[in-house]
């Protein structure tokens, strides 16, 4: 059985982790195929309307993921599986929703939940999510579509389910929310990491070490 990997960017190489990752990625023969766009939801619909396989595993490029990523989805067998991402600002919550209320999506509580355990949920972000092609034909073209209160990965859930197909989330299978922090010196002489307004980390600052030339 052949897939593609697909991954809808704002260019070809937003992080060099990102480009490691995919690199060292276990790909099962599948092609790889970038989608540069402004747009993420468009990116993806061009990955669709390229794909001639099995299946399509869309991968962000502001991710970082262990090599056997794609064995583990692969090995669910399921129309649509995701691998778990966690927001990158806080509250830091799962980007994984066990139900959905009007137009809010409930998250999963994780302290409910075994570290490997395969979920079935309403909703999951599409940060690493592999499809069956069969989804894609029964939802047409196009696929991912927008709208003022839902992103292009909740449309997408909100589309499949409509239509009779069940949604999982592996909890074992985890990727890295790419983000970045500056480097302070904070008194009284401490080590400070700025990642957003919110989210302020401090660590002790080691003994000085000399600079070789």
């Amino acid at each position: 059985m052949t897939g593609s990997i697909g991954v809808p960017c704002s260019d070809t190489g937003r992080y060099s982790a990102f480009s490691d990752s995919l690199s060292n990625l276990d790909k099962h023969g599948a092609k790889v195929r970038f989608a540069v766009s402004n747009w993420r939801h468009r990116g993806r619909n061009e990955l669709v309307r390229w794909m001639d396989d099995e299946w399509l595993l869309m991968i962000d490029d502001d991710h970082v993921f262990a090599p056997d990523l794609l064995t583990r989805l692969l090995s669910h067998e399921k129309d649509i599986v995701a691998a778990l991402c966690l927001r990158r600002d806080e509250p830091y919550g799962p980007f994984c929703f066990s139900e959905k209320n009007g137009d809010t999506y409930l998250p999963i509580n994780l302290h409910d939940h075994s570290p490997n355990e395969l979920v079935r949920v309403r909703a999951v972000g599409t940060g690493a999510m592999l499809v069956r092609r069969r989804v894609f034909e029964a939802i047409g073209d196009p696929y991912f579509t927008i709208s003022d209160t839902s992103g292009e990965d909740m449309r997408f859930c909100d589309e499949a389910t409509e239509l009779g197909f069940e949604i999982y989330c592996d909890l074992g299978t985890r990727i890295g929310h790419l983000t970045t922090a500056a480097v302070w010196p904070v008194d009284p002489w401490k080590v400070g990491f700025l990642i957003s307004d919110e989210t302020r980390l401090t660590k002790e600052l080691p003994a000085p070490a000399p600079l070789e030339a």
